[in-house]
């Protein structure tokens, strides 16, 4: 739904009441409703929430970005909020290596930076898999005793951290996590797991988060505000 210069996602549920959410790191906007609320009474509401759409929007637009990234020695990368400089190596053996200050990248030939970018995500993807798994152990049975077989998956999601798929059991985990601090991990993973339970962010959900989370809100800001947020173009 168009509202003024906004493009709304429009989510309907079997809820009782509206909620809406401006999501870093694009500021996209998305409101869940009732299932049955008319058109018209959703475009009153979002009419009437427009200043408050327009302030969350420009305080996301004016949060610091990395600049696109050209994978080309010397560059800054970010794994689990520690800041790296990328070395590129001409080596018989391609990989990647971390070291306390680098993120070294061996190449048999010289790559474009298409394919420097896919073997950097690859790596991020294999790191960020096992540090979820690590998460998952010790919350799951916490937050989610009764359910066993969950499945989850990393991809590369950009306008979202994390979505959970309630009737799926299964929770999809963006890429772009490999580059935020750990405890930033661990509140997406806590906050998709209370899902399961609550669909809404509710009083419910927060009680739920401020049970086992308690200094939940500041890991939230702290994941808004990290300067890391935008995957560079890979293309």
């Amino acid at each position: 739904m168009k509202i003024a210069e906004f493009e709304i996602d429009i989510e309907r549920k079997k809820i009782k009441n509206m909620h809406l959410s401006v999501y870093p790191p694009e500021g996209r906007v998305h409101l869940s409703v009732p299932e049955h609320m008319t058109d018209w009474d959703i475009s009153t509401f979002l009419f009437s929430k427009l200043g408050w759409i327009r302030k969350q929007f420009k305080e996301i637009e004016t949060q610091p970005r990395q600049t696109e990234r050209e994978f080309v020695t010397g560059e800054s990368h970010y794994l689990f909020g520690n800041r790296y400089l990328l070395q590129i190596i001409p080596d018989m053996h391609p990989g990647i290596t971390l070291t306390t200050s680098f993120i070294e990248m061996h190449e048999s030939k010289k790559q474009t930076r298409a394919e420097r970018a896919a073997m950097l995500f690859t790596y991020y993807r294999n790191e960020l898999n096992g540090e979820i798994q690590k998460i998952m152990e010790r919350w799951l049975p916490a937050i989610c005793p009764d359910m066993k077989d969950v499945k989850w998956e990393i991809d590369m999601v950009l306008r979202r951290w994390g979505q959970c798929y309630q009737s799926q059991k299964r929770i999809v985990f963006s890429l772009l996590l490999a580059r935020v601090p750990r405890r930033c991990i661990e509140y997406v993973v806590v906050h998709e797991l209370a899902h399961f339970h609550v669909r809404e962010h509710d009083d419910n959900f927060t009680h739920l988060l401020n049970t086992h989370l308690p200094d939940w809100r500041a890991r939230k800001q702290e994941l808004d505000n990290f300067i890391a947020l935008a995957l560079p173009n890979t293309k």
